[in-house]
């Protein structure tokens, strides 16, 4: 894993690109460039997905052929 992180700074006249130590994740640090603080990232972190129940799936297919039957009517 490598010890650096590397973000660009965010200020739009500077937008260089920082490196900092994967110690800082979580921390304001400051470009060196134009003085702006930035804050670091911290560790990325997995969104959990809920499961859909099989009513929001089903609803959700009935729709979807709804929308089919429309379109297929509209054209016709």
């Amino acid at each position: 894993m490598s010890s650096v992180i590397k973000l660009v700074c965010p200020n739009l006249q500077c937008r260089k690109i920082l490196s900092v130590p994967t110690h800082a994740r979580g921390k304001n640090v400051r470009c060196r460039a134009c003085g702006i603080r930035v804050t670091v990232p911290g560790k990325k972190k997995s969104m959990p997905v809920a499961p859909q129940s099989e009513e929001q799936i089903e609803g959700q297919t009935i729709e979807q052929s709804e929308v089919t039957d429309q379109t297929e009517s509209e054209t016709v």
